[in-house]
C-alpha cells in the first residue's frame, strides 16, 4: 500500500519537478489523514506535492480527496474489444448490488456513518475539465455531489430499487473505531462551471438497473 500511494508515486512527482511537468493531478480521499495507512499515505504523498508547489515553486499540484465512488464507465470501451469499462464486483456498491439482486444474505455494520458517494462518470468528467483549467499553485479539491446520507439509508434504498429479498443484517460486523462522517463542499464546482450528471439517487438507481 505505501509504495502504490506513496514510494511509486513520490518518485514520478520528483521526475516531474526535475523535468520541469507543470501539472500534477493525485486521487486523494476524504477519510481522516490519520484513520487508516491508506489514509495516512494518501496525505503524505499530498504533503509532499504541497511542499513542492509552495515552498520550491516546482509545480502545479492538485489533490482530488474523492468520496465514496461507483459505476461503470458505459462510453469507454477496452482495448476496442467493445466491451464497457466495468466497475470491479467487489467494491462496496456493485458487491452490495451484485448480492440484492441474486437475494442473498447482506451482513453490515451498523451502517450509521454517512457517506457522500460519486457515480465514476462524473468524476472522469471533473477532471477533464481540470486539465483544460488554470490551477495554479497547490489546490485539495473535494469530489462528491455535495449530498451525505448513512450507509443504512444508502443499503435500505438499494433493497427496495432491486426489489430484493435479502436479509439485511445490520450490526453483524462491528464498526471501525472512529468511522467518520463525510460530505464533499463542492461550491468550487462552479469554477470549472461543472454540474453533476448524476445526482445521488438517481444515480444509484441507475446503477440498479443497469447491474
Amino acid at each position: 500500500m505505501l509504495d502504490a500511494n506513496l514510494f511509486f508515486p513520490a518518485k514520478i512527482l520528483n521526475l516531474a519537478a526535475k523535468y520541469k511537468v507543470a501539472n500534477y493531478m493525485t486521487m486523494g480521499t476524504s477519510l481522516p489523514d490519520k484513520f487508516n495507512m491508506y489514509s495516512f499515505s494518501k496525505s503524505q504523498l499530498a504533503s509532499l506535492g504541497q511542499f513542492f508547489s509552495e515552498n520550491e515553486n516546482l509545480l502545479n499540484f492538485i489533490e482530488l480527496k474523492l468520496e465514496m465512488f461507483y459505476g461503470e464507465l458505459r462510453n469507454l470501451r477496452k482495448g476496442g474489444g467493445g466491451q464497457f469499462a466495468q466497475e470491479p464486483s467487489g467494491r462496496f456498491i456493485k458487491s452490495s448490488i451484485l448480492k440484492l439482486i441474486n437475494n442473498s444474505p447482506l451482513k453490515l455494520t451498523q451502517g450509521l456513518q454517512k457517506r457522500d458517494i460519486i457515480h465514476v462518470e462524473d468524476i472522469i468528467n471533473i477532471i477533464n475539465r481540470l486539465i483544460q483549467a488554470n490551477f495554479t499553485g497547490f489546490h485539495a479539491l473535494p469530489i462528491g455531489t455535495g449530498e451525505s446520507h448513512s450507509i443504512r439509508e444508502i443499503i435500505e434504498f438499494l433493497h427496495s430499487q432491486t426489489h430484493s429479498k435479502s436479509i439485511l443484517e445490520f450490526g453483524a460486523i462491528p464498526s471501525r473505531t472512529g468511522e467518520p462522517d463525510t460530505l464533499a463542499d463542492i461550491s468550487w464546482y462552479d469554477k470549472i462551471n461543472y454540474k453533476l450528471k448524476h445526482s445521488f439517487f438517481e444515480g444509484l438507481a441507475l446503477e440498479c438497473n443497469n447491474s
